[in-house]
């Protein structure tokens, strides 16, 4: 009997860190240490908005892979005050369709990027896409509440100084957040 491995797609932007301290790399190797060869999860990183993913077709570079589970972090951040989030919504009904066309049985998963330290329209734009995301029916892990608040001047602490990303104490504390969900403790 030749059993495929079940398969993850990590998919969205620059936040995911790609490097090898980055929280999808951690991830990545924790479930296969953790799974071994019943689980394959890739990678897909891009540095774009939502649109331009569409766009683009990167949507249906995940879909061949025909992952069991997307955990999507759809680019809220890159889509900040240039993408509307009517727009940024209806390219995550778009991604999930093609995905689904692909896999009917995917299941996608949202979560936001990274928070970032005084952001003025951000928090709002992550809390409608957790509306979003019920509305929906979709999960959603609001890997927030275990970063410090955006008010908070610790924050910058955990990001690089642009905060376009995480930073390795950043990437720590989403790791571990997802860590937590993924793998139950024996």
């Amino acid at each position: 009997m030749n059993e495929q491995p079940f398969k993850l797609a990590l998919v969205g932007s620059k936040a995911l860190g790609e490097e090898a301290n980055g929280w999808s790399i951690q991830l990545q190797k924790a479930l296969a240490d953790a799974y071994g060869e019943t689980l394959d999860v890739k990678i897909f990183q891009y540095e774009e908005q939502s649109d331009q993913f569409i766009t683009s077709g990167h949507g249906k570079e995940v879909a061949e892979f025909q992952p069991d589970i997307v955990l999507f972090e759809p680019f809220t951040l890159n889509d900040n005050g240039t993408v509307t989030l009517e727009d940024s919504h209806e390219n995550i009904h778009t991604f999930i369709s093609t995905v689904q066309k692909e896999k009917e049985e995917a299941v996608v998963i949202l979560q936001p990027p990274h928070p970032i330290h005084n952001a003025t329209f951000y928090p709002s734009e992550v809390e409608a896409l957790e509306k979003f995301a019920k509305d929906n029916n979709l999960p959603f892990l609001n890997h927030w509440a275990k970063w410090p608040a955006v008010e908070n001047e610790e924050l910058r602490s955990y990001l690089l100084e642009d905060q376009s990303a995480p930073n390795d104490k950043g990437h720590e504390v989403w790791f571990t957040y997802l860590n937590e969900y993924f793998i139950a403790d024996a």
